[in-house]
């Protein structure tokens, strides 16, 4: 009975395992496995780095998976399935070392075939902190006529912190601000930089608070009168039709120097001499001469320019555009030989725009609607016109958009049958 309960027991667990192979077999050969490398990046932990230390060299911050799952479940897979890091607590600050990149599956049904990185170079300082004064650089200088005073930077300190080693670099923190012809007092909030003795920017620290507010005072010059409006005087009118469409000068202000007394009673303004534009049907350009008080004079914009007491004026003159509607006879092109064709209508409204002068001496010979009737054959076709216009005016549009053209081929020529003969008679002698 035991033997036989074995064999029975045996047979059992045989037929089991049989089972579970041919189901195995049946289920990869459904849903086989890929094995490679996935899309997502797992983020790499720091573990066990040392109080008060820095990392200095730059490491990896992802890993990438090589792993082997059923079809089916690869694109159910994420990063969050797994757990990668580095362990520092064995490596000591201030020297430099390669730790191993430990990434585990955390996920069932998921198999970890390789990964990488799989060390990373790691280099621990000691952590540093100190306080440092704020530097203000000008960067350019005040308008003409204006004078900048000594920047003013709050807060005037800065805690500057990270490797031992490069906050022991820093000399100072320092803020550029640019002045961009400002005639006020100029506050802005401009970030902060780490800088070295020699005024080179020092990496890998950071500074608290990174923005710092910068106020410079501007103050007016004695004798100078700056950013004074210049005023264009004409002279006539333009040509009939056209009209002024704008003035520019250059430079569109200047800067005054004189006594004080004469500087305050210049108007808000500066006007030039007269500049004619009787008859003018184009731009004109001309160097005109500032009228100045006497000792008063103009500032050179830059000390590389030479003073100069005139401006470049440029008055722009176009014509007075309008509208105008001509009636054009449309003619046919392309009819082939022995056709004949009418027209339906004859003649179209175009509605023209463009200059005023140019319009009121249009005439309708001047303008060309045609229909194109190559290729087409008998009956009746509706065409859209080609219109062509002079230079400088525009076509707006045109009434009816459409002409219907009837097209007649040549007629056969009817046959005419010949005349009957007539019998001869016959006279008997």
């Amino acid at each position: 009975m035991a033997r036989k309960l074995a064999n029975t027991i045996g047979t059992a667990i045989l037929a089991l395992i049989l089972a579970l192979v041919v189901w195995f077999g049946a289920t990869s050969a459904a849903n086989p496995a890929i094995t490679d490398w996935h899309q997502g990046q797992v983020p790499i932990i720091i573990k066990g780095q040392p109080r008060d230390s820095v990392i200095v060299t730059p490491i990896e911050s992802y890993a990438e998976v090589r792993i082997t799952v059923p079809r089916d479940s690869w694109e159910t897979v994420r990063p969050t399935d797994f757990i990668a890091y580095v362990d520092l607590s064995q490596v000591s600050v201030g020297e430099t070392a390669d730790v191993p990149v430990v990434v585990q599956a955390i996920k069932r049904g998921i198999r970890l075939v390789g990964y990488r990185p799989t060390s990373v170079t790691v280099r621990l300082e000691q952590y540093d902190s100190k306080t440092v004064l704020v530097r203000v650089n000008t960067v350019d200088e005040p308008p003409l006529g204006y004078a900048a005073r000594d920047p003013v930077a709050e807060p005037q300190e800065v805690t500057v912190s990270g490797p031992i080693s490069a906050v022991a670099r820093v000399s100072y923190a320092g803020v550029d601000v640019w002045l961009r012809g400002a005639q006020q007092t100029l506050e802005r909030s401009l970030p902060a930089t780490a800088m070295d003795a020699e005024g080179s920017p020092v990496a890998q620290v950071s500074i608290v608070p990174s923005v710092v507010k910068v106020r410079v005072e501007l103050t007016q010059r004695a004798n100078f009168r700056p950013s004074v409006p210049v005023s264009v005087q004409l002279e006539g009118l333009v040509a009939p039709l056209y009209w002024i469409s704008n003035i520019v000068v250059r430079p569109a202000s200047i800067t005054l120097v004189g006594l004080p007394s004469v500087l305050e009673q210049v108007p808000g303004y500066v006007q030039t001499e007269p500049v004619n534009i009787s008859g003018a049907t184009a731009r004109v350009s001309q160097r005109v001469a500032l009228k100045l008080p006497p000792g008063v004079s103009v500032v050179p914009e830059s000390a590389q320019q030479e003073a100069s007491q005139t401006v470049q004026v440029e008055v722009e003159v176009l014509p007075v555009t309008g509208g105008r509607t001509l009636q054009v006879p449309v003619s046919m092109q392309g009819l082939a030989p022995q056709y004949t064709a009418s027209l339906s209508p004859e003649v179209i409204d175009v509605y023209l725009s463009g200059p005023l002068v140019q319009l009121q001496s249009l005439s309708a010979e001047q303008i060309e609607v045609t229909v194109n009737l190559l290729d087409l054959g008998d009956g009746s076709h509706q065409l859209t016109p080609t219109v062509i216009v002079p230079a400088g005016i525009e076509l707006k549009g045109m009434v009816p958009e459409a002409v219907a053209v009837q097209i007649v081929g040549p007629q056969p020529t009817p046959t005419v049958p010949p005349p009957a003969e007539t019998p001869t008679a016959t006279t008997g002698g």
